[in-house]
């Protein structure tokens, strides 16, 4: 596990902010209490509320993670995670990005 993930988009440096490597907007405001984590699109006023996974998500959704970097990152830091954690991390990702919290 301690080896990096190497980059797959096969520019060999980082993509940040592509879609392979995804980036919260900067308009998109966050706040979490307690193990409630909010999210507020300023553009349409929208609030969303994330669940626990959603939130590791968004947290790694900087434009310098990919989904490998980011199975990894959940792997070292939780115990017991699902065999299907990278669906599950791809699936909060196209979620993310169809509410257009993501650039």
């Amino acid at each position: 596990m301690g080896k990096r993930a190497r980059d797959q988009s096969g520019s060999g440096g980082r993509n940040v902010g592509s879609p392979s490597r995804p980036r919260r907007r900067q308009d998109v405001v966050d706040r979490s209490a307690d193990t409630e984590h909010l999210v507020l699109d300023r553009r349409n006023g929208q609030l969303h509320r994330l669940n626990a996974t959603a939130a590791v998500v968004w947290g790694l959704c900087d434009g310098e993670h990919s989904l490998v970097e980011m199975v990894a990152k959940v792997k070292a830091d939780f115990e017991d995670v699902p065999d299907d954690l990278e669906e599950d991390i791809q699936r909060v990702i196209d979620q993310l990005e169809a509410k257009g919290l993501l650039e």
